[in-house]
């Protein structure tokens, strides 16, 4: 069911997504940077903002320490999981868009469930 925080929070995502290929795309086409140190700054940036957005518009939270550690905490569980779930497609013999569909389909709810129980308990 999507539920007005839900389709905030895949807003949210969404611009987060945007600002990371930007990131990732300047830092490598305009900077010079190794493609894997571009990308690790663009996460940086995007999860920030990502967090800003999140706790100020899908949540309707406060910022604070302990809620952005646990932010972090679960965007690393989603990272882990997305490359779970595209390699499990892989050794499957799928195709690898088949696997990053899984990943489209699968992390945002699990990511937004995680969030909304655990980094904004009480929102």
């Amino acid at each position: 069911m999507l539920t007005p925080a839900l389709i905030r929070y895949l807003l949210s995502s969404g611009m987060a997504t945007a600002t990371h290929i930007a990131v990732a795309y300047l830092g490598i086409e305009f900077l010079g940077l190794n493609p894997g140190l571009a990308n690790g700054i663009a996460f940086l940036v995007a999860n920030t903002a990502s967090y800003a957005l999140n706790t100020h518009w899908t949540f309707r939270q406060k910022p604070s320490l302990r809620s952005w550690q646990r932010f972090f905490g679960i965007s690393l569980i989603g990272g882990g999981a997305s490359a779970l779930i595209a390699g499990a497609a892989a050794l499957a013999g799928l195709h690898y868009l088949v696997g990053i569909g899984l990943v489209i389909l699968l992390i945002p709810g699990l990511s937004f469930y995680l969030h909304r129980r655990y980094t904004w308990a009480a929102a």
